[in-house]
């Protein structure tokens, strides 16, 4: 076997023999726990269907690079090519499967008979993929589709071989739900694998409130300061081990970094701040830093969410807001307050106004600073005043 990048798993030690289904089954269940994923459930594949080739692919919604791959029977050359000029995300039989979204495997001589691969899929720069493959028929799954990623299976037939019989077909339709409950099993282990770093333990030691989050928001850490503040804070949430906000606004500042870290790799230097206020309560910041999940793999897999205390310094006077930020003093003063943590009806009691009042100031407020949430403006005054 060899290991062509962190993301492609290329079996080379195929060998051709008999395998049962209940032994293919076994092969896909192991490959949940396995180091080497689903390489040897691929090869069981490859023997049990008589393929040419097989390719278990997961591809990147936005770099459209390939995220992770299992390979069985399929020349280098040819992978070389496909990740050439993201040739992988134009694949006509990947396009296919994202626009059916078939509970079943699309098996072209069986949904298209009689017609040529290049009569079903238009395949234009991937015709003498084919033809070099002696390729005769293709089947194909849409194993799932996420966010950041799209995963599917491949099965190749030469024209030695034939196309694939009915009984293949029906066969092949059963192992669907199957392959789709082992890949989720297998990404839920890959999600939670932070916890197997060591890293726990040393990370209870933490004083302050400190959570890991995978891509998915999933909460594979958290230690007791954080669960403490969770169960008190009507701000953030853990919801059946997944993390939300109340406020959308933080969800979707939380949101944006993620997707600039997993998704466009892009490294930000120093942790970036969420403020998040409670009417009523002193605020608090959330400090985010991605972390990978071993030494030998510096891409980002996890967020740690560091909580800090609400900052000390005094807030921002409305002086200040005013002058920076272009605001009249009544407008000034209730970002004053707002950044004090008050809610619109304790800044109103404060500032002796009706809350419609104090309302149409933070509305005016946000008109002028270009701002649409008063965490975001809240951000901008302590920017602009510090």
């Amino acid at each position: 076997m060899e290991i062509l990048s962190p993301e492609i798993t290329y079996n080379t030690d195929y060998q051709p023999q008999e395998i049962s289904f209940n032994d293919l089954l076994l092969a896909l269940y192991q490959g949940c726990k396995s180091s080497d994923g689903f390489v040897d459930f691929i090869q069981a594949m490859q023997n049990r269907y008589n393929l040419s080739g097989v390719a278990m692919t997961a591809v990147d919604n936005v770099t459209h690079q390939l995220s992770k791959t299992w390979i069985c029977g399929i020349p280098e050359s040819l992978l070389e090519w496909y990740l050439e000029e993201d040739r992988m995300y134009r694949d006509p039989m990947r396009l296919r499967l994202q626009k059916q979204h078939l509970d079943r495997f699309d098996v072209l001589s069986i949904e298209e008979p009689g017609k040529t691969l290049d009569e079903v899929l238009d395949l234009g720069e991937f015709n003498h993929v084919a033809e070099t493959r002696d390729m005769f028929d293709l089947a194909g799954l849409h194993i799932y589709s996420s966010a950041n990623e799209s995963m599917g299976l491949y099965l190749h037939r030469n024209a030695t071989v034939g196309a694939f019989s009915p009984d293949q077909a029906e066969e092949l339709h059963q192992l669907v739900p199957h392959i789709r409950q082992a890949m989720e099993l297998y990404r839920g282990l890959y999600e939670k694998s932070v916890e197997a770093m060591g890293l726990a333990q040393a990370l209870e030691s933490i004083e302050s409130p400190l959570l890991i989050v995978n891509q998915f928001l999933r909460v594979c850490f958290v230690n007791r300061p954080a669960k403490t503040l969770v169960n008190t804070c009507d701000q953030m949430h853990i919801t059946d081990q997944t993390l939300s906000f109340s406020e959308p606004e933080y969800q979707q500042q939380l949101a944006r970094y993620m997707q600039s870290v997993f998704t466009d790799n892009v490294s930000i230097a120093a942790p970036p701040m969420i403020t998040v206020l409670r009417p009523g309560k002193p605020s608090f910041r959330l400090a985010l830093s991605p972390i990978s999940t071993g030494a030998d793999d510096e891409r980002a897999h996890c967020l740690m969410l560091q909580v800090l205390p609400p900052n000390n310094d005094e807030s921002p006077e409305w002086q200040c807001i005013s002058e920076k930020m272009g605001l009249s003093k009544a407008e000034a003063r209730v970002c004053e307050a707002l950044c004090d943590g008050l809610s619109i009806k304790d800044i109103a009691n404060k500032l002796n106004r009706q809350e419609s009042t104090v309302r149409s100031n933070l509305k005016s407020a946000f008109s002028k600073t270009g701002h649409h949430s008063q965490s975001q403006l809240v951000a901008a005054i302590y920017r602009c005043c510090r």
